[in-house]
């Protein structure tokens, strides 16, 4: 039996080009990412004809889907993400082992919660525009 490849998530980044230099800046404090789910749409093509009298369908574009991120709010990221709603930007998630998501994406969510007891915290959602692509390490 052989070990798993498992890894952590503990290292892994999220950021956003703020200029033209290819460069990132990142985010802190993040809890949970959810990479890109991407989707692929169809398109029914049945006819009276279709084999066996089942639907047919064919593929047609393809949804790269949201990403999500869960942090532990911090005033100053607050600030930065939300002077970026609605506004496109390139993404970076780099995976502890070197891989990572590059997409274009809009951020159409921010929110939270403030609990009595508990700690503050912020969520977020990208909506991914065009396709995304993953680079192994």
């Amino acid at each position: 039996m052989s070990a798993s490849n498992a890894i952590s998530g503990f290292g892994t980044t999220l950021g956003y080009q703020a200029g033209t230099d290819g460069t990132y800046t990142t985010f802190a404090e993040i809890t949970n990412i959810t990479p890109p789910a991407i989707k692929g749409d169809t398109a029914e093509v049945s006819t009276m004809d279709s084999p066996n009298g089942y639907k047919e369908f064919i593929g047609t574009l393809i949804d790269g889907g949201e990403v999500t991120v869960s942090l532990n709010y911090k005033a100053s990221q607050t600030v930065t993400v939300a002077a970026l709603v609605n506004v496109k930007k390139t993404w970076k998630i780099t995976i502890n082992d070197g891989s990572n998501w590059v997409f274009s994406g809009l951020l159409t969510g921010l929110s939270g919660a403030i609990p009595v007891d508990g700690k503050v915290s912020q969520d977020w959602t990208i909506k991914v525009t065009g396709k995304p692509v993953f680079s192994a390490s």
